[in-house]
């Protein structure tokens, strides 16, 4: 249960979560492929109360959007797609025709197939080794439909609609510690008091979210043999925030671990009545993140010439 509470904690763990079948690869932290599922897992949650954010712990609705995510300042944006409204194949249908496999829903993003924008990234990278531009999907009202592919399947909801508008928010970039080129990789992170600056979006009322991750490795190649998930809320989008001191416990001196901020906006649709003729919910998420692998200091020592 702590390693699927872990899941849930991040938007871009719910979207890798969602991407695969395999249990372990569900169950390993991000940033770190040879995690050891036998490691001593600490994950610390410090707000308390609702947020906008909240709504992605609704595990009874589907997952749907999109999440950009960027592992280092210096990396390119990636975009990733969550298409939740395709189903699986049933058991015995091993043979099916082209009109039997298309989905039975449809997902789109400002009328266009969440599945064709994922396939514009792939053909991107593959043809011209760079991604493609998304800018319009954020710092924008974006409009996404859920509808049926077919009519003659299933009928719309009409009390909830299939339809939202929302604002989402500006692409979020760290800008304090501030890494421009790979000499700056790995900043020193002082755990008391550290201020923390990023591109504020004065449009976006849902706040960030903050979360310090150590998946046990430290800068001599050592390994802890441990896993630490703290996360928090910044309720106001203004560019800058001094950090909980608590949000650096159990990182020890030395270690490397990984600051991630996240900004989006999230809507349930509920209602929604399937092919099947079933109700069913969806969790609509749109969001960024920004990843600050960093250096953490806990002791200063002050040398005298």
């Amino acid at each position: 249960m702590k390693k699927i509470y872990i899941t849930l904690l991040i938007v871009s763990k719910l979207f890798v979560w969602s991407c695969t079948n395999d249990p372990m690869e569900r169950e390993r932290p991000r940033g770190n492929p040879a995690f050891n599922p036998r490691n001593e897992v600490t994950t610390t949650l410090l707000f308390r109360g609702e947020t906008r954010y909240s709504k992605i712990f609704r595990e009874d609705a589907t997952l749907i959007g999109y999440l950009s995510d960027r592992h280092n300042p210096i990396a390119a944006d990636h975009l990733q797609i969550m298409d939740g409204t395709r189903r699986q194949p049933a058991p015995g249908n091993a043979v099916r025709t082209g009109a039997q496999n298309a989905p039975a829903l449809s997902f789109r993003i400002n009328g266009t197939e969440a599945q064709d924008i994922r396939r514009s990234q792939i053909e991107a990278v593959q043809l011209r080794g760079a991604n493609a531009d998304n800018s319009s999907l954020f710092g924008n009202t974006v409009t996404f439909s859920l509808s049926h592919s077919n009519d003659a399947i299933g009928t719309r909801s009409a009390s909830e609609g299939t339809e939202i508008t929302m604002y989402v928010p500006k692409l979020v970039e760290i800008l304090s510690p501030r890494v421009e080129t790979a000499g700056d990789l790995l900043p020193f992170v002082y755990y008391r008091s550290f201020r923390l600056k990023w591109n504020a979006d004065p449009r976006n009322e849902n706040g960030l979210v903050v979360a310090v991750e150590w998946n046990g490795s430290d800068i001599f190649g050592g390994h802890h043999g441990q896993y630490v998930l703290t996360v928090d809320i910044l309720p106001i989008d203004n560019g800058s925030a001094i950090l909980d001191n608590r949000m650096f416990e159990n990182i020890p001196q030395g270690a490397i671990a990984n600051l991630i901020l996240l900004r989006g906006n999230i809507e349930l649709i509920e209602g929604f009545v399937n092919e099947h003729g079933e109700e069913e919910a969806f969790r609509l998420v749109a969001a960024s993140e920004a990843t600050l692998p960093f250096m953490m200091v806990r002791e200063i020592t002050l040398i005298e010439e």
